[in-house]
């Protein structure tokens, strides 16, 4: 799976242990290259997002890159930019 082998080569490139992201197998994006889901400036966002939509694991997702300040690429259906306009309004609420 291309998907598959190019994420393991980032995950180990970035340190990340991708045995504890099991979750991650059951994605829609699992058979999908990598590069769709972070776009060269913005630009491609609706493919990642639309691969996004129905996938099964999208809370997942958007939880894992948030609470690991993953601050590039589309996770859980959200932009970088999304992701960031998430966590001022949760900051807000405390």
């Amino acid at each position: 799976m291309l998907w598959n082998n190019n994420l393991k080569s980032y995950y180990r490139f970035m340190e990340w242990d991708i045995d504890d992201r099991d979750w991650m197998k059951d994605g829609n994006c699992i058979d999908k290259d990598t590069k769709i889901f972070f776009p060269n400036k913005g630009r491609g966002l609706e493919i990642a997002k639309i691969i996004c939509e129905d996938c099964v694991v999208t809370q997942e997702c958007l939880e894992y890159a948030i609470s690991n300040n993953i601050d590039f690429g589309v996770w859980g259906g959200k932009s970088e930019k999304e992701r960031r306009a998430i966590i001022r309004r949760s900051s807000l609420n405390y």
